[in-house]
């Protein structure tokens, strides 16, 4: 686990014999058996890792999904399909309420011209709104994998003129998430692709994630700065949220989306011929996801979540057993807003370098938390210069941290 809280999430074993495993006090985690090994729940510390061991004969576990073909019920959500395979229902069973707008779908592929006045592989201009085309009937639906862990539908889309999409919708029984990997053959000219979400959520503001933080954006056009946005970029993340409730739009590899009244749409696919008149022909591989949550926006919920879709759980076999095990020993913190974004050494020094942030727009003390007895901590710049020293008190510093403040800990151990 290479992020800074302890986490519940499903990891990938390839290449192993065996249908079950369990942790290191012998105790059984849940499996499920996949086209690319043996999926995992496995429950990790921070920045640690975790022994797993495969063993054989493990009791067949009933599935906590049912899917109709026209629909699918999960732990969370009651999901149905329309004729052309997006989803028309959302209902969160948790919150007593549906995330679908009225008369909206969600995951609706759709393409339109994308002729820039200038700069054809960097601009979209806003007149592509003008010639907007949805994706039809799907080719083709299977379910690929459905256990304890989770269940996977495959469906088939042709796009544009000689482009086809496959996509794994994935739901989860651990988390609320819904997943969206994706491969696309495009072939597509001047052309661009996008998925919109139709959602009901009242809220006049967007949150966008950038670099150590997020901003906030309108989703209305009622000025002519407001209309200048039609086309924005976030990193990991954007999130609509009411006071109560909230739906992020989460992404692996996609940056680029526009939010309008209720519809959240985020742009997958260019197809520019200049100056490379084949610069996005061929085949593309990415993952999208849709997160519906309870509550207002928290860095805990949201940022986490994209954070866990971006970042895995890696798994790595040994072939000594748990005994060549070797804990990271670097640090936790206090609050689920402060992340630690980077663990390195110094640049100039036998220290240990923690850079952490606040996400959330919040104020408040951390403390950080380090796995062996520390001699010094000091809080340098980005540069690592100019450094101070913090108190220890049994291995632990605490720090204040300002909204969206940046702090760099330069860590010496005993």
């Amino acid at each position: 686990n290479a992020l800074s809280w302890a986490r519940e999430d499903v990891v990938l074993l390839p290449d192993v014999d065996g249908n079950g495993a369990c942790d290191n006090e012998g105790r059984a985690l849940p499996c499920q058996e996949t086209e690319g090994g043996l999926a995992v729940l496995a429950q990790t510390g921070s920045l640690s890792v975790t022994p797993i061991a495969v063993r054989s004969g493990a009791a067949e576990v009933a599935s906590p999904f049912s899917y109709s073909g026209k629909g699918l019920e999960t732990p969370f959500y009651t999901i149905t399909f329309d004729k052309n395979g997006t989803i028309n229902r959302l209902f969160d069973k948790e919150a007593q309420r549906e995330v679908v707008a009225p008369g909206k779908v969600l995951n609706q592929l759709y393409t339109a011209e994308d002729m820039p006045l200038f700069w054809d592989a960097w601009d979209i201009d806003r007149y592509y709104r003008d010639h907007v085309k949805p994706v039809g009937a799907m080719s083709s639906r299977e379910l690929v994998a459905d256990g304890p862990l989770f269940l996977s539908i495959r469906s088939t889309w042709q796009v544009g003129r000689a482009s086809t999409l496959t996509q794994d919708m994935v739901v989860y029984a651990h988390t609320r998430r819904i997943d969206f990997s994706t491969h696309l053959d495009w072939q597509e000219e001047r052309t661009l692709l996008k998925v919109g979400f139709g959602l009901d959520v009242h809220t006049a503001q967007i949150r966008s994630e950038i670099q150590f933080g997020h901003v906030l954006r309108n989703t209305h056009e009622n000025t002519s700065w407001d209309r200048a946005q039609f086309e924005s970029c976030a990193h990991k993340w954007v999130d609509l949220s009411e006071g109560n409730y909230g739906v992020s739009l989460l992404n692996d590899c996609k940056y680029g989306y526009d939010t309008l009244d209720d519809q959240l749409s985020l742009t997958l696919m260019k197809s520019p011929r200049c100056p490379d008149e084949k610069a996005d022909l061929g085949e593309h591989r990415f993952t999208y996801a849709l997160f519906p949550h309870e509550g207002a926006f928290s860095a805990e919920t949201v940022t986490r979540e994209a954070y866990g879709l971006n970042v895995p759980l890696r798994s790595e076999k040994l072939e000594g057993g748990s005994g060549t095990l070797r804990a990271l020993d670097c640090c936790q913190v206090s609050a689920p807003n402060v992340i630690v974004e980077a663990v390195k050494k110094a640049e100039a020094d036998d220290a240990m370098i923690v850079r952490l942030y606040e996400a959330e727009n919040s104020r408040g003390n951390v403390t950080v938390s380090f796995g062996r007895p520390i001699k010094k901590v000091y809080s340098c710049n980005l540069m690592e210069e100019e450094a101070e020293a913090l108190k220890i008190r049994n291995d632990d510093v605490t720090i204040p941290m300002a909204p969206f403040e940046i702090k760099t800990l330069m860590v010496y151990f005993k």
